[in-house]
């Protein structure tokens, strides 16, 4: 999809949005119109996210087993000219093959682990809202949460991407940028918690810096870190 046709799409989800955003209890004193919060943050997501396609940049992944380090992949990763995102593996370590019954039992573990961490990967994809539809879906459910600041504003909604689930977005009343997210949610029968952390590049646009999704029962967790920006 071109620039110009993401845009007139991003503008039709706006609107489309702005009918269906409800109010789930009063405006916080200081803060603005929940309908004027919604259309001003999806205005400034969409233009970040035309922004962020001129870049390319290093993507580290690493999933752990009670604690250890069971596999990494570093990527770069660039949007094409239909702004779809491609991937290319720069190094990768995975689970090294044993002999002994119990080395081959623990290998067994750790390619469980990273196999996981592939699956639930687009999961945790879809909750960083970097498309227009996942963030129409979180927007119009979403509701003024109890943390409020002079320079924060809290939003929350529940079945954004999956019934069930809880997510709460911080956003800077200025800007009307993403700086960090929570989500409560289940991947395979497994409640698990997901961390997210936004900053912003010196050229202006923001990003993921880290996103962290624990799966508790399981002792399993996955780690996403964004680094190396660097203008096309």
């Amino acid at each position: 999809m071109n620039r110009k046709m993401t845009g007139f799409v991003f503008a039709g989800m706006v609107s489309a949005l702005m009918l269906t955003v409800s109010v789930h209890g009063q405006v916080p004193n200081g803060s603005e119109n929940l309908q004027q919060l919604v259309q001003r943050i999806s205005a400034a997501r969409g233009q970040n996210m035309q922004a962020i396609k001129a870049f390319t940049w290093n993507q580290r992944t690493e999933v752990r087993k009670d604690g250890e380090i069971t596999s990494t992949r570093l990527e770069l990763v660039r949007y094409d000219a239909r702004g779809q995102l491609q991937r290319t593996v720069l190094s990768e370590t995975k689970p090294k093959e044993k002999k002994r019954i119990a080395g081959r039992i623990q290998a067994k573990k750790m390619a469980e682990a990273q196999a996981w961490g592939e699956s639930v990967k687009a999961l945790l994809m879809r909750y960083s809202l970097a498309d227009p539809e996942s963030l129409a879906g979180f927007l119009g459910k979403a509701a003024y949460g109890l943390n409020q600041s002079a320079d924060i504003s809290e939003l929350n909604a529940r079945n954004v991407i999956q019934q069930g689930d809880r997510m709460a977005v911080q956003v800077n009343k200025e800007s009307h940028q993403i700086l960090g997210a929570e989500v409560f949610t289940s991947f395979e029968m497994d409640p698990v918690y997901l961390q997210m952390t936004h900053d912003v590049l010196p050229e202006g646009p923001s990003y993921v810096r880290q996103m962290t999704l624990t799966a508790e029962s399981k002792g399993l967790q996955l780690l996403v870190e964004n680094f190396n920006y660097n203008r096309d």
